[in-house]
């Protein structure tokens, strides 16, 4: 996420850049439209992008009530690293559902674990 405010700061500041710095009325109008649309479709794409990270899993499939995490984002949500994560799944504690041999945890599953149910 860091890296991606970073690319829009970046994007920001060029356009910045692009306006203080040429006048704009010497630039063929044309070009400057289509260096601005280019700026714009990129920053659109990275929000894109970040919106489709933090987008609930199975939401397209109509399965909105029912909320999946890859590896990274159950380990963040459990506060542990990637590698207990595993420990955990493979001593039998932690229930994963294989999705194009990914697991997946479910997080009403985690949600019990962690309140000791």
């Amino acid at each position: 996420m860091k890296r991606d405010a970073a690319i829009l700061d970046f994007v920001n500041e060029l356009k910045a850049i692009m306006k203080t710095q040429y006048d704009i009325a010497k630039l063929e109008p044309i070009l400057w439209q289509r260096f601005a649309t280019a700026l714009d479709q990129f920053q659109r794409k990275i929000q894109e992008v970040e919106t489709e990270k933090t987008k609930p899993i199975g939401v397209d499939q109509g399965l909105s009530n029912v909320r999946y995490l890859n590896v990274n984002q159950t380990a963040k949500y459990l506060s542990i690293s990637r590698s207990t994560l595993y420990r955990l799944q493979n001593q039998g504690i932690l229930k994963c559902l294989k999705i194009d041999s990914r697991p997946k945890y479910k997080i009403d599953d985690l949600d019990a674990i962690m309140s000791g149910h």
